[in-house]
């Protein structure tokens, strides 16, 4: 092995305790395409799942497994509910506790804030109707459904786990909190809601911030390693 290419800084760190030789470690990020937005259709979720005009939909993209933590995504919406806010939480995916989560949010009396959107082939245009996005991680490599937020210009509210603080800065291009902690994802969900000037600075940061999340520079570096190690072998 001449090189371990690890998708984080923070994967980067963890790996280097286990290697022999940890300076063959080095991080190139995971890219997305920065187009991919362009000829979205936009799903009108209001009408899609009957809301009111004034309901403020927080939408995740990510499967249903512990890693992901929609327990605590459910919890977040219920204590911003149960605060006043007219909020509807909407899950695109699926998973192995896909069962689990709808047995909590029926036994919760939650059905009518929350819903399971399942798989979706038109997530894009479900995520471009979110307005915000939250992803209640407790461990995470990258997180690309972060770029894909950014790039949807949905105001970013995330844990602070794994790689995504190397994306989301908080109170710069999105906000961060502890994982499995609702509280405090709730607040960061009330104060860019309260601040107008604060969410449309969050949006505008994280434009410029995903430009070096490309897949064209991902594919730049990582074409660079390729020629380095075949340079240094012969």
């Amino acid at each position: 092995i001449k090189r371990i290419v690890c998708v984080s800084k923070a994967i980067e760190t963890n790996m280097r305790n286990f290697v022999d030789q940890p300076e063959k470690c080095m991080t190139i990020y995971s890219g997305v395409d920065m187009t991919q937005f362009d000829r979205v259709i936009k799903i009108d979720l209001r009408k899609l799942y009957s809301l009111s005009d004034d309901c403020v939909i927080i939408g995740t993209t990510a499967a249903l497994d512990n890693s992901k933590d929609p327990v605590t995504f459910v919890n977040v919406i219920k204590l911003l509910y149960q605060a006043g806010m007219n909020a509807h939480g909407l899950i695109v995916g699926d998973g192995p506790l896909r069962a689990d989560v709808q047995n909590m949010i029926e036994q919760e009396g939650l059905s009518k804030i929350i819903t399971l959107a399942g798989f979706r082939a038109d997530v894009k245009s479900l995520m471009a109707g979110f307005d915000y996005f939250m992803l209640t991680s407790i461990e995470e490599g990258l997180g690309t459904s972060v770029l894909d937020a950014f790039l949807a210009r949905t105001p970013v509210v995330a844990t602070q786990v794994g790689g995504i603080p190397e994306m989301v800065i908080h109170e710069t291009t999105g906000m961060l909190a502890p994982p499995r902690n609702a509280e405090q994802l709730a607040n960061c969900i009330r104060t860019l809601h309260n601040s107008p000037r604060l969410r449309e600075l969050v949006v505008h940061n994280a434009l410029v911030a995903v430009q070096k999340f490309s897949k064209e520079e991902m594919a730049e570096r990582t074409n660079k390693v390729y020629k380095e190690v075949t340079l240094h072998e012969v």
